[in-house]
């Protein structure tokens, strides 16, 4: 509609009311002029002037509200609002410091209300506002962490939500002690745990038997005795030797002669049905004679109880073993001498099966010391292996003559 210039003269009076600023005055005269204030643009086209504001909306810190058009900032489980007004505008404040280790750092989110609308940021924290994370040597700071156990280890690794609050739950079986016992001590050096004992005894001379020291007869050339038996302690010798009786014939005339005993020895272990050799020795023991018509004024020196030895290395652990021992005797001059092996002979010298259960046959018999009699071959060294089925334990005095006296010890073998 075109303007008509009012009836008066041209003139327009003119005031401000309703929603209005200062005080109102009337103007009647002069120049009427508008201005823009905040929020308001004006313009003018020609004879027109445009008002122009952006989209009508308030924003605010509140738990509640029922105004139009109005954004409305709640704060929920661990976050704080907060708002605050300068010359450019009016700030609101999130703070999720409640949050840290979940996710956050504290760094507050900030957004400012002013002529151009509402803007947010986010403060720089560890990851974009997350918490950094490391390892062995390595830090992470975004992305999703997660927690596993390796190695077969006992650890275990649960979640849990109580409230606003959550957590990550570590846990190992309860601590376990290890207490030395008896002669056990333990000691740590850092993750180290060391378990010691005394050194195990360990003697260098062993005998057997000790009892019944006795003569046991001549055995015959190359017969192999084999006794079983049980050794408690640690052993470490270098050297064996057995005990006898020499005797010498005597002569009326000056008549010369020698003798020459090799000895063999060795000693087994068990490993199945068959002994097998883990240490031997052998050596000879020669000497000549001058005969006469009474041993005692000649042979003072040389019959008698008499050891052969043989050196033999030995480091022998508790168990049971079986030792062997093998004789030849040889004389020359026209002068005979013989060795009798003393032992122990309180032992079966039946000819017949020695054990069997109750109301068994005698066939399904055996000996009651497994692997001792006398070999069935006759030999000239310590064999290897040995089959007990080899070893005679039932014909007469076999198991007997096999408990033959002999000794382990350390000495310098010459």
């Amino acid at each position: 509609m075109a303007y008509q210039p009012p009836l008066n003269g041209g003139r327009i009076n003119a005031t401000i009311s309703g929603n209005t600023a200062g005080v109102g005055a009337l103007v009647s005269t002069g120049t009427l002029v508008l201005a823009g204030g905040n929020n308001i643009t004006l313009s003018q086209t020609s004879n027109t002037i445009n008002f122009s504001a952006p989209a009508a909306f308030s924003a605010g810190v509140a738990s509640n509200s029922t105004v139009s058009n109005q954004v409305i900032l709640t704060a929920g489980n661990n976050i704080s609002l907060s708002q605050s007004t300068n010359a450019t505008g009016a700030t609101i404040s999130v703070n999720a410091t409640g949050l840290a280790g979940t996710g956050f750092t504290g760094t507050n989110a900030t957004g400012t209300l002013n002529s151009n609308g509402l803007a947010l940021s986010v403060g720089a924290g560890g990851g974009g506002g997350g918490v950094g994370i490391a390892g062995a040597g390595t830090t992470y700071t975004s992305g999703t962490v997660n927690f596993v156990t390796t190695g077969g280890g006992a650890i275990t690794i649960g979640s849990s939500v109580n409230g606003a609050s959550q957590s990550l739950n570590f846990s190992v079986p309860a601590t376990s002690s290890l207490v030395g016992a008896g002669a056990v001590s333990l000691s740590t050096n850092g993750s180290t745990i060391s378990i010691s004992a005394p050194s195990p005894v360990t003697i260098s001379r062993w005998e057997n038997p000790t009892i019944q020291f006795v003569s046991m007869n001549t055995i015959p050339q190359g017969s192999l005795s084999v006794q079983n038996e049980l050794i408690p302690l640690y052993v470490s010798a270098t050297a064996a030797k057995i005990g006898g009786s020499l005797g010498l014939a005597t002569s009326t005339g000056p008549v010369t002669g020698s003798i020459s005993m090799s000895l063999w020895m060795g000693v087994y272990t068990m490993n199945g049905e068959t002994l097998s050799l883990a240490s031997s020795g052998s050596a000879n023991n020669s000497f000549t004679f001058q005969g006469a018509s009474s041993a005692s004024s000649n042979y003072g020196t040389i019959t008698g109880m008499r050891e052969l030895t043989v050196p033999m290395n030995m480091n022998m652990s508790p168990g049971s073993y079986w030792v062997g021992a093998v004789l030849s005797t040889s004389t020359s001059g026209g002068l005979n001498g013989t060795y009798t092996i003393w032992g122990n002979t309180q032992m079966v010298t039946a000819s017949t099966p020695l054990l069997a259960a109750i109301g068994a046959s005698s066939a399904s018999a055996y000996g009651f010391l497994p692997g001792q009699g006398i070999y069935k071959t006759t030999v000239g060294s310590m064999p290897v292996s040995i089959p007990l089925a080899s070893i005679n334990n039932t014909s007469t005095s076999n198991v007997m003559r096999a408990n033959f006296y002999h000794a382990f010890y350390n000495t310098s073998f010459s």
